[in-house]
């Protein structure tokens, strides 16, 4: 786990956690929505996202990878205590996967790879969409 905090001015230090399987996919969102103004907090397991989230709590965005090893980012999602915006990530889904998901409230998808900049304005969608509930 690693922590970066955002310098840049556009974010306003929301917490973010990230939870991605990739190392490299990670090591980039965070750069990216660390020098959007973000604090991004890394897992590479679902568990592993699950004991943050009840020690650290207070995330106002998760990222969240469709196919963790251990279990799945669906799996993950209902298995918070909390309402957190989210976005799901993945590269691989199948049809029926993909309507499920389209049928979840307060959750955005990104298709693997996406453009730098989809992934910094859905960052920026969930947190709009969150304030205005």
């Amino acid at each position: 786990m690693f922590r970066l905090a955002g310098k840049g001015t556009r974010g306003m230090g929301e917490r973010i956690l990230l939870v991605d399987d990739s190392p490299d996919v990670t090591r980039v969102c965070a750069q990216i929505l660390g020098d959007e103004g973000f604090e991004v907090d890394v897992a590479h397991r679902g568990r592993q996202a699950l004991s943050m989230l009840k020690e650290k709590g207070d995330y106002d965005v998760l990222i969240v990878d469709f196919a963790l090893p251990d279990i799945s980012g669906l799996d993950l999602l209902h298995s918070l205590e909390q309402d957190i915006p989210t976005i799901l990530i993945s590269g691989y889904l199948s049809e029926n996967e993909m309507e499920t998901i389209s049928r979840l409230e307060g959750l955005a998808f990104l298709r693997k790879p996406f453009p730098i900049t989809a992934l910094t304005a859905a960052v920026k969608r969930v947190l709009r969409e969150q304030k205005s509930r």
